[in-house]
């Protein structure tokens, strides 16, 4: 170095390590022979590492320790010599390295200095050592080795797919993949390389031929967060491999958001969609040992206080943990299962991912791709993951097998602190917009629904299984949905796009469920409805014209209407108690049509009322099912922290909601200390339509089997179900 001073008096050095403890043990040696070094790493303080480089390119400072990749984006011309204390093996970041170093300053002469012991050497870089020609005239000799034979490249000459002399062999993917389905024409676009998007650059792009698999190694800059004010940053390189076989695309990166950037200028992004979550399924079909490490559920119904919207189990044959009762609420997510004596893998068929434990060839990845693709091509769409019987059947359909009995919107809409629905001029303000279903059409591909606002029909929608896009909105003004959801980003978009991205849930009287084209089959308790829930309610119907719901009654001698009565009967019971407090929240969307605190007995009642559709009280599905998708929508609620605040807010903001005796202080005080999981919850079906004698018989109802799934759910919930109903 001092040498090096006497021709440049500026030179400065470089010295590079991989760990902090030799970097401070590096900067003892070097200032104990003179040379005054600055010391960068992760673990300064951002003002720390911004005050040592300020001082190197002052010229204060004659040294520069950098740890790792830190000094990978410096920019300091006069750092003359470099000393590799850990040599960098691979291409990329050797070429990069001597980049760096070897710019010439305007006021200094002569080539610069590299130092390194070559017999620490090691991978693709031990050419570069061991020749005696300079790198000038090595390096564009060992690009020239990499031969492309892939139509996709024409009049590309090797070192402008290759610059820095990457072999393939040297690459050891992870083996993960995410696996799409093609449609007719899927192709990767010829003369790619050329277009690749602003801020990424492609240094390495390879395929042996048109069977082969593309592998791109992409570079962009990333800003280092304590050095944003010095305009410092790290090029970051990403491996990319696609691998088309047949109609599939399986797809590994290092990057999805570096993909993501790219996929346009690879392919047509209309042509080509995440497999179905039942040909993943199939990805551990060859599972001959069966021993899980890891098991993630998906909530069949969408998020709820009671029953997560995912449920995570780890541990040694985690398998023997998933409970039968874990079958009526949840489907299966991912997992993590050994294979055989050589490999554990995991699936995740939510997003159509594969993965094993293990990083070896680029060839070795595509053996292991044609396996899986064995696997998920031949498949059965029938076929059940090896020791997960407890858990809810699924599989993808093209058709519905019934009419549906409800249709649920997305459990985000329940999560929110304020829902507007705006058509044109018209605002609605937290109204829960409400599918409502019409038709069954089209061989049973297609259902036609209306979509209901506050009583008012805003359009009308469909479910198509041989569109694209599976629901639309036919509307001739765009009708738009704001949510804010406490804690996470508003979700702001047409009702259309909405419905699309959180899918409803369409449940059947089978209990099966189906939210885009997948059908659900929760596990369900083969037995009896327990009939001691179900009774007429106390004093009967005879005052109470029960066409009725919350309108006044019109029918002579009758004094309630349905809701009336059923407050009547709370009131007058000997539960009922002075410090009680009743909710009525009759409009679209409530939380229940009466909620009723016990708040001595910390018991939170839900009522939902309707009025009989026929003049005698039988078993008519007409009288079940809007009750069915209101009490299934309670589900939500149970043990939900937000109950009193959306109570408090649909009383100050929709116009027939309010408490009984004025008692919005109690009900606000009540907020301050609620816990929900110190209060038990109830769900009351008052239906003066139903009649126990009818309802149940020999053999099972379609009421009966009804309100078994209603029971269910809402006990896997932690909440209990009764009915009020006719004897």
């Amino acid at each position: 170095m001092r040498n090096e001073q006497k021709n440049n008096p500026n030179a400065q050095l470089l010295i590079k390590t991989r760990k902090i403890d030799s970097a401070k043990d590096l900067k003892k040696i070097y200032e104990a022979k003179g040379i005054s070094v600055g010391l960068i790493h992760s673990k300064n303080t951002t003002k720390q590492n911004e005050d040592c480089l300020i001082k190197c390119k002052k010229g204060e400072l004659e040294s520069l320790i950098a740890v790792g990749m830190i000094g990978e984006g410096l920019d300091i011309p006069t750092l003359k010599i470099s000393v590799l204390h850990d040599i960098p093996r691979t291409l990329p970041t050797t070429i990069q390295f001597i980049g760096r170093i070897s710019r010439v300053h305007k006021n200094q002469t002569g080539n610069a200095i590299l130092i390194a012991d070559k017999n620490y050497v090691k991978g693709e870089v031990k050419k570069l050592y061991y020749f005696d020609k300079s790198w000038d005239e090595l390096i564009p000799g060992l690009v020239e080795e990499i031969v492309m034979n892939s139509p996709l490249f024409p009049n590309s000459e090797p070192s402008e797919l290759n610059p820095l002399g990457i072999s393939p062999n040297d690459l050891k993917p992870f083996f993960s993949t995410k696996i799409y389905k093609t449609k007719v024409g899927f192709e990767f676009k010829k003369g790619f390389h050329k277009k690749m998007p602003s801020g990424i650059d492609l240094v390495f792009t390879h395929q042996e031929d048109v069977n082969s698999p593309l592998i791109l190694i992409t570079k962009h800059k990333k800003t280092l967060p304590w050095g944003k004010d010095s305009a410092l940053f790290q090029e970051n390189y990403d491996l990319h491999i696609l691998y088309l076989i047949d109609d599939f695309l399986f797809e590994s990166t290092t990057s999805d958001l570096i993909l993501n950037y790219m996929k346009s200028k690879l392919f047509d992004t209309k042509k080509y969609k995440i497999v179905p979550a039942s040909n993943i399924r199939n990805g551990l079909s060859d599972n001959t040992i069966g021993q899980y490490f890891m098991v993630g559920m998906s909530n069949i119904y969408g998020s709820g206080a009671s029953n997560p919207t995912y449920k995570m189990l780890m541990g040694l044959e985690v398998e023997s943990a998933v409970k039968h009762s874990d079958g009526a609420v949840f489907s299966f997510g991912h997992a993590l299962s050994r294979i055989d004596e050589n490999e554990t893998r995991g699936i995740a068929v939510n997003n159509g991912r594969i993965w094993a434990i293990k990083r070896k060839s680029v060839k070795e990845f595509s053996i292991w791709c044609q396996h899986i693709y064995s696997l998920i091509k031949l498949g059965n769409n029938e076929s059940k993951i090896p020791r997960m019987s407890n858990l809810a059947n699924f599989k993808s359909v093209e058709k519905f097998e019934d009419n549906p009995v409800s249709i649920q919107l997305d459990s985000v809409c329940f999560q929110m602190a304020i829902v507007d629905i705006t058509k044109g001029d018209k605002n609605y303000e937290s109204f829960i917009p409400e599918i409502i279903f019409d038709n069954l059409l089209n061989n049973n591909k297609k259902i036609e629904c209306s979509l209901i606002v506050e009583k008012d029909e805003l359009a009308k929608i469909h479910f198509d299984f041989d569109n694209e896009q599976k629901w639309v909105v036919n509307s001739d003004t765009e009708i738009n949905i704001f949510i804010d959801i406490p804690d996470k980003d508003p979700i702001k978009t047409s009702i259309e796009d909405f419905i699309n991205a959180y899918p409803p849930l369409i449940i059947f009287q089978n209990a099966k469920s189906l939210r885009g084209t997948t059908l659900f089959e929760p596990k369900i308790k083969e037995q009896k409805f327990d009939r001691t829930l179900f009774k007429a309610i106390d004093g009967g119907w005879d005052e109470t014209d029960i066409k009725k719901e919350a309108e006044e009654p019109t029918e002579p001698g009758k004094i309630y209407n349905v809701q009336q009565k059923t407050i009547k009967v709370i009131t007058d019971s000997s539960d009922y108690l002075d410090n009680d407090i009743i909710v009525i929240d009759d409009g679209a969307g409530e939380m229940a049509d009466i909620i009723w605190f016990s708040v001595d007995k910390k018991i939170i009642h839900f009522f939902h009322c309707k009025y009989s559709s026929t003049d005698k009280s039988g078993a008519n599905m007409r009288n079940i099912t809007e009750l069915l998708q209101q009490a299934l929508r309670n589900c939500i609620w149970i043990r939900s922290s937000f109950i009193i605040k959306q109570l408090l807010n649909r009383v100050n903001k929709t116009q027939n909601s309010r408490i009984l005796e004025d008692k919005y202080d109690e009900l606000n005080e009540l907020h301050d200390d609620f816990i929900p999981t110190d209060w038990d919850y109830n769900v009351y079906l008052v239906q003066p339509g139903l009649s126990k004698s009818a309802v149940f018989i020999e053999n099972m109802t379609n009421v009966e089997k009804l309100l078994l799934i209603l029971d269910d759910r809402l006990q896997s919930s932690g909440c209990n179900l009764k009915i009020w109903a006719s004897s």
